[in-house]
This record gives structure tokens, sequence and C-alpha cells, in this order.
């Protein structure tokens, strides 16, 4: 009993820490894609003010 206990628990963790880096890569993504547009919308400003 106590085996099999483990071994969900241990998958639960599994499971838990794979969403974990799910969620810092999706950040990391987000947080460059931002800066990109970010960028850009800077690169323009300064084209208009030139």
């Amino acid at each position: 009993m106590s085996f099999y206990k483990t071994f969900f628990l241990a998958n639960l963790l599994k499971i838990q820490v794979s969403f974990c880096y799910i969620n810092i890569y999706i950040n990391i993504k987000n947080t460059l894609l931002f800066f990109f547009f970010l960028n850009q919308e800077i690169k323009i400003y300064i084209l208009k003010l030139l």
C-alpha cells in the first residue's frame, strides 16, 4: 500500500515540477516577446523624433 502511495506522490511531484518548468518557459518567452515589441516601439518613436 505504502509503495503505491509513494509511487503516486512521486508522479504527482513530477507532474507539478514539469508544470512549473512550463510556466517558467512561458514567462521567459512572454518577457522576451514583450521586450522585443518594446524595442520596436522605441525604435519607431526615435525615428519619428529624428
